[in-house]
């Protein structure tokens, strides 16, 4: 018996150390059939974000995110793409400008799938 107990914990305590660190703090971005996460530095997400114009038209829509955090998500996002910084980023956030700019999202076509840290 004792050994299930152990097993138990160890088993507990991976998944608690995995979602505490596997969680990315941002959200999934869904359009043409993809999915990918807000801050991702995949070719694909940059083509439609930003050879697209795509999030120049969701900041633009923005007007409770300062002209500077839209400029940080830019060059992150776009120019040296760093998904660190942009969950970093993001979380400087209020919930206020979280929903707007999901809600940006949204009106440029983007499904959009919260994964909340918790």
């Amino acid at each position: 018996m004792r050994d299930k107990g152990m097993i138990k914990r160890v088993i507990y305590i991976s998944i608690l150390a995995l979602m505490i660190n596997g969680c990315s703090s941002t959200f999934i971005l869904y359009k043409e059939g993809r999915g990918y996460y807000f801050g991702s530095e995949r070719k694909e997400l940059n083509t439609m974000l930003c050879e697209r114009g795509d999030l120049n038209r969701v900041l633009e829509r923005t007007s409770s995110i300062t002209s500077e955090k839209k400029g940080l998500f830019f060059r992150y996002t776009c120019l040296e793409p760093d998904r660190v910084k942009i969950r970093e980023l993001f979380s400087t956030l209020t919930e206020d400008e979280r929903k707007e700019l999901k809600d940006s999202f949204r009106k440029e076509g983007y499904d959009i799938n919260l994964v909340p840290c918790a």
